[in-house]
């Protein structure tokens, strides 16, 4: 009989924390699940440790592989699950004990849907040891999931239901690739459920992705996982608010620009700005269907040169539009003048 649940947990470089995510799913109060591990060529013992966590637990399956990155550690457990709902689980993070039993009666709530959303929470106590509450459910539609997800940045995390001929993969980017395997499976439903339930305890940490230092790398990363998302908005893929598109615009403009102004060295900086604004000319006047002020921010950028000027012109947008929000907010402006007058 094929389970309900399949979870894919990536695994590398955190051997101190995935005893923590394992217990959690060994825990939980439903028990019709699969989880599959994936060693993605851990070199501080994680595989060998996954070996003897999990040995004994026929519900549990190792995969060890060559490091590849954490698409392709996903991808190779996508090849091989069976369960009617698909979960992800980072290997330094942990889930409460009645993750799958919500889930599964909110599905019986709504047999439709699509894709499940919950809160997610970055300490244990958000997420809690007791059985929550089904308060604050409602089912959307994709359209309005899209908005809520990207353009606001709400702090959830999905079960998907698998479809007919198996799960959407993850394209090969080290960053962001996640937003961007929940948009392509926004892309194709239709109906969401929201729970404003805590299930999953996220943990932020040095040295994990979100929080690794800056590199051209991971700018390269962000710019094609980005790109890629507009890039199903502006085809017609899904019909979305004009919020959504703004928002995507902003990360490839105003993102790209803050992330760079994190880059150790100046000459890198540089170096990336002077190829990324000629980039980012070409996305917002190549493609179909992007915003004015997109294409006006890009030819900006294109006729300014020196990064320093760009710099300062960004930076300057940021706090104009932080006093905007003070002063309409009715609250003391803190961004001019550094006092409250």
């Amino acid at each position: 009989m094929p389970p309900d649940f399949s979870i894919v947990v990536p695994v590398y470089m955190v051997r101190a924390y995935i005893h923590e995510a394992l217990r959690s799913v060994a825990r939980q109060t439903y028990d019709l699940w699969e989880c599959w591990c994936v060693d993605d060529g851990s070199a501080d013992g994680g595989g060998g440790y996954l070996d003897e966590a999990v040995r004994g637990d026929g519900r549990f399956h190792v995969i060890h592989q060559r490091n590849a990155g954490v698409a392709a550690a996903r991808n190779r457990a996508l090849g091989r699950v069976r369960g009617r709902w698909l979960l992800f689980l980072d290997g330094d993070d942990a889930v409460a004990p009645t993750w799958l039993a919500t889930i599964r009666e909110l599905d019986a709530r709504c047999p439709d849907a699509d894709m499940i959303a919950f809160r997610m929470g970055e300490t244990w106590e958000d997420v809690g040891k007791t059985i929550p509450r089904l308060g604050g459910v409602r089912v959307i539609n994709a359209e309005d999931g899209i908005s809520l997800a990207l353009a606001r940045h709400s702090f959830w995390e999905f079960a998907y239901r698998m479809p007919r001929g198996g799960a959407i993969r993850f394209r090969p980017f080290t960053h962001s690739e996640d937003v961007l395997f929940m948009t392509m499976w926004f892309c194709r439903a239709r109906r969401v459920v929201l729970a404003e339930i805590p299930l999953y305890w996220y943990r932020r940490r040095e040295g994990s992705a979100t929080t690794s230092s800056v590199s051209v790398a991971r700018l390269q990363s962000e710019w094609g996982a980005w790109s890629a998302i507009l890039g199903l908005y502006v085809s017609g893929a899904r019909p979305v608010a004009r919020d959504v598109l703004r928002n995507c615009e902003k990360v490839l403009a105003l993102g790209q620009m803050g992330w760079m102004a994190r880059l150790s060295d100046r000459q890198t900086r540089v170096a990336w700005y002077r190829r990324w604004r000629w980039a980012l000319l070409r996305m917002a006047w190549g493609t179909h269907g992007t915003t004015i002020a997109f294409r006006t921010t890009a030819l900006l950028f294109w006729a300014t040169p020196w990064y320093t000027v760009s710099q300062w012109f960004v930076g300057r947008c940021v706090r104009l539009k932080a006093w905007s929000r003070s002063k309409n907010n009715g609250a003391r402006d803190f961004s001019r003048s550094g006092r409250g007058e």
